[in-house]
């Protein structure tokens, strides 16, 4: 390294020619080594060593030969102090955050299970309720669903007809309920129905409504 430069430094004066790089040094300063590695020394193979004990055989050197007098070399310093403890106690976290996930994970998945488990039994409580026969009687005017019976009625357009709304809300979307028991032909088919003239259903708002009853010389 060049004290107070940066690797453009070093790369400019290790890339060019003897005579030039002491004239850039000069010019910008001495080149600087840290000595951190020795993987040969009197005439012996380190590289099948640890590190640590490469490192320990440097020290060694550096003070055999008092290489602090070479002002342009610096002995990196080791830390490996705490590194055992700390890679125990990162492992330790990982560990916990794993285990943390997996058990976050089991009970997603236990929650998508319980929901997925309503869902079916509702929907097997729907198939139970309703039939075919039954939702073509409110078509055809032999059979009402549920309704609010307290509610305040919609008329019709001329006011012959009077609407309740649908009690049961998991028909208020009402092609998304016949589609459960029909395919599409039937369920075209009950949807331009007409009881006595008008639509047996009428939808308000987001809400859907049964017709209930006429206003005239047969009803009061």
């Amino acid at each position: 390294y060049v004290p107070g430069g940066t690797s453009k430094n070093v790369t400019s004066i290790m890339g060019c020619l003897p005579a030039e790089a002491i004239k850039r040094q000069d010019k910008q300063g001495k080149i600087k080594y840290y000595l951190h590695d020795m993987i040969f020394y009197n005439g012996e193979d380190m590289q099948s060593w640890g590190a640590e004990a490469r490192y320990q055989k440097l020290v060694e050197a550096w003070n055999e030969f008092h290489l602090e007098q070479f002002d342009f070399l610096r002995l990196a310093e080791s830390f490996d102090t705490g590194y055992a403890q700390d890679d125990a106690a990162v492992k330790s976290a990982d560990t916990d955050l794993l285990n943390n996930a997996l058990t976050d994970s089991v009970a997603v998945q236990e929650a998508e299970n319980a929901v997925a488990d309503v869902a079916e039994q509702a929907e097997a409580s729907d198939t139970q309720r309703y039939s075919k026969e039954l939702i073509r009687g409110w078509f055809d005017g032999t059979a009402e669903p549920e309704m609010e019976q307290d509610a305040d009625p919609v008329w019709s357009d001329d006011g012959v007809l009077y609407y309740l709304p649908v009690k049961d809300k998991n028909i208020y979307d009402l092609r998304e309920f016949l589609a459960q028991y029909f395919d599409q032909d039937e369920i075209e088919e009950l949807l331009n129905a007409e009881v006595g003239g008008y639509a047996p259903f009428m939808e308000v708002d987001g809400v859907l409504y049964h017709g209930v009853g006429m206003v005239g010389s047969d009803c009061e």
